[in-house]
């Protein structure tokens, strides 16, 4: 499932770089301005904001790739060991936090004996 999600952000990520050609650079050509439905002169007036609207969808690209990335770092690890070893994750921040978990006490209910 998460690779279909990375899948997913990819093709979205390549649609807002598509996008980011239309609005920024190709704004004012024939058959951009058919794809919106403006005319020659709506677009020259509009310009600097699809400019600006290009940018932004282009921004958009960049933090998707930017989570596809880490997400595929992150999931890479568990990919390549089997189930049966138990190490700790490679990434530095949640240390403290795995070793918590492997240092863990049973519940009470199973150190406490109940004698009568």
């Amino acid at each position: 499932m998460t690779v279909v999600a990375l899948v997913l952000g990819g093709l979205a990520a390549l649609l807002h770089v598509y996008i980011f050609y239309m609005e920024s650079v190709a704004w004012t050509k024939p058959k951009i301005r058919a794809t919106f439905g403006i005319s020659e002169a709506e677009a020259l007036a509009t310009k600097e904001m699809a400019f600006n609207q290009g940018f932004y969808n282009l921004f958009l690209a960049i933090v998707t790739v930017t989570g596809i990335v880490f997400l595929s770092l992150a999931i890479l690890p568990s990919v390549q060991r089997s189930s049966s070893q138990a190490r700790a994750p490679w990434w530095p921040p949640l240390w403290c936090c795995w070793r918590r978990v492997q240092t863990r006490r049973p519940p009470i209910s199973s150190r406490v004996s109940f004698r009568s």
